[in-house]
């Protein structure tokens, strides 16, 4: 039997960042930080870090201010994006955002 719907289900992707499954929250515990995030794009462009840290600075800044001027994103292969509902908080907006992906090419060829 698959996770319950609810609020408080989580999304957990895994390493080879094409395909995903759904768990409940208290199991998904990883978090990407901005960071690891550089260095994975340092370790897989072999870019200099200085380089991959401006860039993805500016892209992460972009990113944030397109969503929340609630405009829908394209941006294969991470997926279509759009703010399916906001919330002001004290602290910040919270943005609620879909992404609906395309199924990973191992999965399509064996469709």
């Amino acid at each position: 039997m698959g996770p319950r719907p609810g609020k408080n289900r989580a999304i957990t992707v895994q390493e080879d960042c094409m395909t995903a499954e759904t768990t409940e929250a208290p199991e998904a515990t990883l978090v990407l930080r901005k960071k690891e995030f550089i260095d994975r794009v340092v370790a897989r462009s072999g870019a200099k870090r200085g380089d991959v840290r401006q860039v993805a600075e500016a892209l992460l800044q972009e990113l944030g201010a397109a969503l929340a001027a609630n405009e829908t994103l394209a941006l294969p292969p991470l997926g279509k994006l759009r703010v399916t509902r906001t919330q002001e908080r004290e602290g910040g907006d919270t943005l609620v955002v879909k992404i609906r992906r395309a199924k990973a090419e191992t999965e399509a060829s064996e469709a």
